[in-house]
């Protein structure tokens, strides 16, 4: 069998409880620790991986849970080296309370286990800036009604693993046209303070003889680069690239002239078949870019790439390029034809083995899922 470093993760997420016949227990090597949801019930995750081009999917395991209400399925959010982020609806404290269209949104963070260790599953806290709290309606509810908390766009959430179960996890919003509204939480394994939720406004920093907007601007993917970048990307207009240690301003990139023709589809929460981004492991963006208007033939040469790439270097003179925060922002480019990104639909990261070991089979054997 060929071993493969990636896998393509479904975004929804099934749930299951104590009735249904699947694996996720105690002797399932993928099944994460015990972990629970705000209101005190417990949960549990697992992952059945499978061979790309089949699709890996996780699970959520709800022991105990009335099935009297359907809370829907969690979803997968985003994946980073060895963690993945998903949201699920939760009941409230009251199992026999049920509130259609009110049941609070739980954040997690299921990080493959290392060796023999178990998988864990980390709760992030609610939070609660930019909610709509009613204490007339709200004390009906505990610990909490999902409107009281800040609404997270999936496409608008980035994600990043440092690894030793410290991650971030930042929710990134246009503000008035020009800055960003950056709500980002910071997470470390061996603080014992619980993390909190901060909101800041960053401005843009211009370039020389430049005046960018940002009216208009759709995020199709929060990308992770290097160690502590995340490049908001709209796939129409450019990359907007956030510095999420410093956060004290960002820089917005845009597409080439030939890359902004055509127009994004009615429906802008369902994947776009003329556009894509991904990004690898050496920081390279890809934005596919494919025009609707043109001959097919013509359509395979527009797609464009843009390489952000570390420059440690104070040599050389870069006539072509523009030198930001520490990257050389390459000129856009033509890449190879027949490249294609499925971030909309799917996540892939990377999955790395022992020497020798095949590819565990519905949750058998032992792995790890780390980037390259």
């Amino acid at each position: 069998m060929e071993a493969h470093g990636w896998m393509v993760l479904d975004r929804i997420v099934r749930c299951w409880s104590d009735d249904d016949d699947v694996v996720g227990g105690d002797d399932d090597p993928t099944a994460s620790e015990v972990a629970y949801t705000c209101s005190g019930h417990p949960i549990r995750v697992s992952l059945r991986v499978a061979d790309p081009p089949a699709v890996s999917r996780l699970y959520v395991h709800r022991p105990g849970w009335p099935r009297v209400y359907d809370l829907g399925d969690a979803e997968a959010i985003a994946a980073h080296r060895g963690s993945i982020l998903l949201s699920a609806r939760v009941p409230f404290a009251d199992l026999g309370t049920v509130a259609p269209g009110q049941f609070p949104v739980d954040y997690y963070v299921y990080t493959a286990g290392e060796g023999l260790r178990r998988p864990s599953l980390t709760r992030l806290p609610p939070c609660f800036i930019g909610g709509f709290s009613s204490p007339e309606v709200d004390r009906h509810f505990k610990p909490h009604r999902c409107q009281q908390q800040r609404v997270m766009v999936e496409q608008n959430v980035g994600f990043f693993c440092h690894g030793a179960g410290n991650f971030t996890v930042a929710d990134i919003n246009i503000h008035k046209g020009k800055a960003v509204e950056l709500c980002v939480l910071n997470h470390y394994a061996d603080c014992p303070q619980q993390p909190q939720w901060k909101v800041q406004i960053l401005e843009m920093q211009q370039q020389p003889n430049q005046n960018h907007h940002l009216r208009g601007w759709w995020t199709d993917a929060v990308l992770p680069l290097h160690d502590s970048y995340l490049a908001c990307v709209d796939c129409y207009h450019g990359i907007i690239l956030i510095d999420v240690k410093t956060q004290r301003y960002f820089n917005y990139i845009p597409l080439p002239a030939e890359a902004k023709h055509g127009r994004r589809r009615v429906d802008k929460y369902s994947p776009d078949p003329a556009r894509s981004a991904s990004i690898n492991s050496a920081g390279n963006i890809t934005v596919v870019c494919m025009p609707t208007t043109m001959p097919q033939q013509e359509a395979a040469t527009t797609t464009a790439l843009l390489a952000l790439l570390s420059s440690r270097s104070s040599h050389g003179v870069w006539s072509t390029s523009t030198k930001v925060d520490g990257f050389l922002i390459s000129p856009w480019k033509p890449a190879s034809s027949g490249i294609f990104a499925l971030l909309q639909t799917s996540h892939s990261f990377h999955m790395r083995r022992r020497q020798g070991q095949q590819l565990p089979p519905r949750g058998q054997g032992q792995w790890s899922l780390l980037d390259d």
